[in-house]
């Protein structure tokens, strides 16, 4: 998206697994639930979008509406593995339509922990947040390997250490749920959760889940707003998941919050 339109393309692969496949990878697996990957596609694919680039450094403003935009706000925070933070810089810029803006380039402090994290938001002309990205890093990068016939790339030939992500603090969430009036779809439901992470540590890579009753089976299929994402200290994000009433089987909806340092924790409306 950044090398639009000098780049030939963006191919995926692939979007649902065939049954019983369980070995391998897709957006929506075979029991019709979405991925972490649904989910890193869905951001990286949102009409107005910031993002890193690997190889230079560089924040981007992507945008695929057929609209400008104008006073737009990046910010960029770099964060050592106990989230001190050690970078902030922002930019304002505009971008075209259907266009792309680079913002700046991130000024990597000279000391950082092995694993750290690189938190960018983007903010419109009076202030208000319209999208978040962030990355978990390493000061040992990746390398890129040898290419098949020249072109397409192997597996790298270094990898980053990104080992620091085992020793994150573990971190209970506050949750809270609530029935919307109607869902999305004819005979569906919806809830709206309500997050917050009241420590002074990264909540890491959140997934939740609207299950049938306490502890229950997943609910398939259903439709996050958002998942598999983070939350910084004192951070707090709401959610919307909508679902059919006939899947939850008689049960009342839970909600489902676990994670990567997550206390498993559930909340019912």
């Amino acid at each position: 998206a950044r090398n639009k339109y000098s780049a030939l393309g963006i191919t995926t692969w692939k979007y649902n697994a065939a049954w019983p496949a369980a070995l391998t990878w897709q957006y929506i697996d075979w029991r019709l639930l979405p991925t972490g990957a649904y989910h890193g596609a869905k951001k990286a694919n949102e009409g107005l979008h910031v993002q890193y680039s690997y190889d230079d450094d560089s924040v981007w403003v992507v945008n695929s509406l057929y609209q400008s935009f104008k006073d737009l706000r990046v910010s960029a925070a770099v964060y050592d593995l106990d989230m001190t933070m050690r970078l902030e810089q922002s930019e304002i810029v505009e971008v075209g339509e259907d266009g792309k803006t680079c913002a700046f380039i991130i000024k990597w402090p000279k000391t950082l922990s092995r694993t750290h994290f690189l938190d960018l938001r983007l903010y419109d002309q009076h202030g208000k947040l319209l999208t978040t990205n962030f990355y978990w890093l390493s000061t040992k990068r990746d390398r890129p390997g040898k290419k098949f016939y020249g072109v397409l790339p192997l597996s790298p030939s270094f990898y980053p250490d990104l080992s620091g992500l085992r020793e994150l603090p573990p971190v209970k969430l506050e949750a809270e749920c609530s029935r919307e009036p109607e869902g999305r779809f004819p005979g569906s439901a919806a809830l709206v959760v309500k997050l917050k992470n009241p420590s002074p540590h990264l909540a890491f890579f959140l997934q939740l889940a609207a299950v049938k009753g306490s502890r229950g089976f997943e609910v398939a299929p259903s439709f996050w707003s958002e998942n598999n994402f983070s939350l910084l200290p004192g951070e707090e994000r709401t959610l919307r998941v909508d679902f059919f009433e006939e899947d939850l089987e008689g049960q009342g909806p839970v909600i489902r919050v676990a994670g990567w340092n997550i206390v498993a924790a559930e909340c019912a409306p």
